[in-house]
């Protein structure tokens, strides 16, 4: 005999792969964090920890909220990567025949 199955009403949300965040946030975030670590043990030998620091909290911040962060439903980490296409896009007009308005 078959039972029903409860369909979740929002089936375009994203999966939550760990607590509240998706595959694709955890991967922003862990890469953010692997390119730290190498740039941390990279340079720990010879640049101090708080000149690390002043280095590493903005890039981490700004990972966090490219990777957390929304606008109007859209992923922060999305709508920086259409801005970016738009703007390295050419941009140029073509001329309309005659009698097109």
């Amino acid at each position: 005999m078959t039972s029903p199955v409860r369909v979740p009403a929002d089936v375009d949300r994203p999966d939550r792969v760990l607590g509240p965040l998706t595959a694709r946030q955890l991967a922003i975030l862990g890469v953010a964090g692997l390119l730290l670590y190498g740039l941390y043990s990279a340079t720990s030998s010879f640049v101090p920890l708080p000149v690390f620091l002043i280095v590493a909290v903005p890039v981490g911040i700004t990972a966090t909220v490219l990777a957390l962060g929304q606008r109007d439903g859209l992923p922060l980490d999305r709508l920086a990567l259409a801005a970016i296409r738009q703007h390295l896009s050419p941009r140029h007009r073509v001329a309309a025949p005659e009698g097109v308005r």
